[in-house]
């Protein structure tokens, strides 16, 4: 059965987890936004989904966070996936905030909840900055099925990332629920080098793990 629609739409919603066993949730303004829109589209539609969830008796969720949840830390050192967080934008505040509800569902309702905080998902690293945080759209099917495998009942962070030489995020929860990831962003390195020149390299390096959304402005969508 097929389901299109908002998720903003209590019957609709309510229809597509009716007798399901578990429910991937991606969607979300992809973007810093203002304040009201991103607390409608992404904490507002996720408390519902949740709410609809439990009711239904869907006893696993995935959950996408995103690296924007710890946007300010640095880059020195690995980051355990289970640090506090410290978002960059509403965006990032508004991916803490669904944490918190998927360990409050747990909680309550013995939901198995994994949240996971993605770096950058897409076919190819796109720029310097994406190459130690990128996961690669087989490593994220991978860590899905591996969570789907797995009995019982928790709460869990994991960091969403390939296994890349450049990576600062820690893989142990992957390697925990099973999955060891099998993509390098290395494999990119010499035509993100010939797009962005060496010296961009050292720079991204040096950055926050947000990037430029911890200095873009609050509440305004960022280009490109």
């Amino acid at each position: 059965m097929e389901y299109l629609g908002s998720l903003a739409e209590q019957g609709l919603i309510e229809a597509a987890v009716d007798g399901v066993d578990a429910v991937i949730h991606l969607a979300a303004l992809p973007n810093e936004d203002s304040w009201a829109e991103t607390v409608s589209q992404t904490v507002n539609n996720t408390e519902l989904l949740l709410r609809s969830c439990a009711s239904a008796g869907v006893s696993k969720i995935l959950l996408a966070s995103s690296h924007h949840v710890a946007g300010f830390y640095g880059k020195a050192e690995t980051l355990p996936a289970d640090v506090l967080p410290r978002p960059d934008t509403y965006y990032g505040v508004a991916k803490a905030t669904v944490e918190a509800m998927g360990s409050l569902y747990h909680d309550r309702f013995g939901m198995d909840v994994l949240a996971l905080r993605i770096g950058s998902c897409f076919p190819e690293p796109h720029a310097p900055r994406s190459m130690p945080i990128w996961l690669s759209p087989r490593d994220m099917t991978g860590i899905v099925l591996a969570w789907l495998s797995l009995s019982g009942s928790a709460f869990r962070v994991a960091w969403g990332v390939s296994n890349n030489s450049r990576g600062f995020l820690s893989t142990k929860p992957l390697l925990e629920m099973g999955y060891s990831p099998r993509d390098n962003s290395e494999d990119f390195l010499a035509r993100l080098t010939e797009k962005f020149g060496a010296a961009a390299f050292s720079e991204a390096q040096s950055d926050y793990l947000g990037g430029p959304f911890c200095t873009a402005p609050l509440g305004q969508k960022m280009e490109g």
